[in-house]
């Protein structure tokens, strides 16, 4: 027989090793983006919003945005967590240094992807670094007039351009 897969407020090892914890009354969804953590039994919230300190019981406190934050809680919320998973390019990936531009936090990469890109199989087994690019008719480079110019300088300049944007994108990786 098969063993049962675990929820994800059931003990777990994390890819670390540090053991979670056994929580009672895990919370379902802390909403705002925030997920619950096995390993604090708490929720833990992006920016700008902050755990629901009016709720007495700490473990039930969701995230809210009728709260003010303590001064140093997202600069510190991570601190004894694995890095969570977010947003980013065509997949999902993990790091406790979030962009200022994710509004969403996940336990796990697939929690992610079930979120964020719904009937995207490749998701999980996707790496983040991959950007999925598609072009949809029309480039607009700022500088180029391309108006009058003749079929073969627009795919001249075409190919400078994408010739260009491999080295800074092989820049970037390295």
């Amino acid at each position: 027989m098969a063993p049962t897969p675990l929820s994800s407020a059931s003990p777990s090892v994390a890819p670390s090793g540090r053991p979670s914890r056994d929580c009672p009354n895990p919370i379902e969804t802390c909403g705002l983006g925030g997920y619950f953590s096995v390993y604090s039994c708490a929720c833990l919230c992006v920016s700008p919003y902050c755990p629901d300190s009016a709720n007495e019981d700490p473990l039930q406190r969701k995230c809210s945005s009728s709260v003010t934050c303590p001064a140093d809680y997202h600069a510190t919320f991570l601190d004894d967590e694995p890095a969570p998973w977010f947003s980013f390019g065509s997949s999902c990936t993990s790091s406790k240094e979030l962009p200022s531009s994710v509004t969403a936090i996940y336990g796990s990469k697939e929690d992610c992807c079930e979120s964020e890109r719904p009937g995207d199989s490749g998701c999980v087994i996707r790496p983040a670094e991959i950007y999925q690019l598609s072009y949809h008719g029309e480039l607009t480079l700022g500088g180029y007039d391309c108006s009058s110019s003749t079929e073969y300088s627009r795919s001249t300049l075409a190919g400078n351009f994408a010739n260009r944007f491999w080295l800074i994108f092989v820049r970037i990786r390295v």
